[in-house]
């Protein structure tokens, strides 16, 4: 299992760097975000929406997001979802990022 998260964060595009592009890369951040919050990999890109959920998505899509070069709509097709909830989901990670920080 090649493990993402322990290269985080990492100096330019991730996928580069662990050697897997487009959808490989976007399965393998499903995958180990989804070992990381202890749900399942289908939960991730499945209609639930309760709030662990959400987090663990927005984490995934973010990390998607910074690493590779789709756009939202791209993205948003991955984890079945649109563009605007991609948007949210990355602007909500980064805002939680930021506080983590300042703490």
């Amino acid at each position: 299992m090649i493990e993402l998260l322990s290269k985080w964060p990492a100096r330019g595009p991730l996928y580069d760097q662990i050697g897997l592009s487009g959808k490989a890369f976007v399965d393998a951040t499903i995958q180990e975000v989804a070992e990381r919050h202890r749900i399942m990999p289908d939960d991730l890109i499945g209609p639930r929406r309760d709030r662990r959920l959400f987090l663990a998505r927005a984490e995934a899509m973010w990390i998607v997001y910074e690493n590779t070069k789709y756009s939202y709509p791209q993205i948003g097709r991955f984890f079945n979802r649109d563009h605007t909830s991609v948007l949210r989901a990355c602007k909500l990670h980064e805002a939680s990022l930021a506080q983590q920080e300042a703490a």
